[in-house]
């Protein structure tokens, strides 16, 4: 069964507090916040945490880790400070009816939850379809989570996926 992938907090800023990305008009979320670099030399005391962004921060370590073993593509952008910003290439739609969401009106002009994730029940559950996660596989979900520019997908992982990164001891992971 797949899993989300948890980690800790690390309270970098990947943007300085002042993107320059394209957002939409209406509820101020980033189309694409993974479109242009990533500025200044941004480190974690983990081997996989989370900004405030809510974009995943992956050691060498980690990423020489998922190269070896993931069986789906990753793509990583570096942060100048030596680690990598992670963003699966594959997507899927999640089964929103698992999800606890406060405020789930979708915004009118870009389609987004205007609502801010808040809390699972139960498993992840993937919609009736489509293709699942194998168990050795890093996806990201179409829905993005968060509160307005502070938004981004969740990342999903296999059940053996999980089980090997819990036994090698990756710090800042929350499985």
């Amino acid at each position: 069964m797949p899993v989300i992938l948890e980690c800790e907090g690390n309270y970098n800023n990947m943007r300085g507090g002042d993107p320059k990305l394209p957002m939409c008009p209406t509820c101020k979320v980033f189309f694409d916040p993974y479109r242009s670099g990533f500025p200044g030399r941004v480190k974690s005391k983990y081997d996989i945490s989370i900004t405030s962004e809510h974009m995943h921060l992956a050691s060498p370590r980690l990423k020489e880790f998922l190269d070896e073993t993931c069986t789906s593509p990753i793509e990583y952008f570096e942060t100048g400070g030596g680690y990598f910003v992670l963003r699966p290439k594959r997507e899927i739609v999640l089964d929103m009816r698992g999800f606890m969401i406060d405020g789930t009106a979708l915004c009118k002009t870009c389609g987004e939850p205007n609502g801010v994730y808040s809390d699972i029940q139960g498993e992840v559950k993937i919609l009736a379809g489509r293709q699942p996660v194998g168990p050795l596989e890093m996806v990201r979900s179409r829905q993005r989570f968060g509160e307005r520019r502070q938004r981004d997908f969740l990342i999903i992982i296999g059940d053996q996926l999980a089980e090997s990164l819990c036994r090698g001891k990756f710090t800042g992971l929350s499985i």
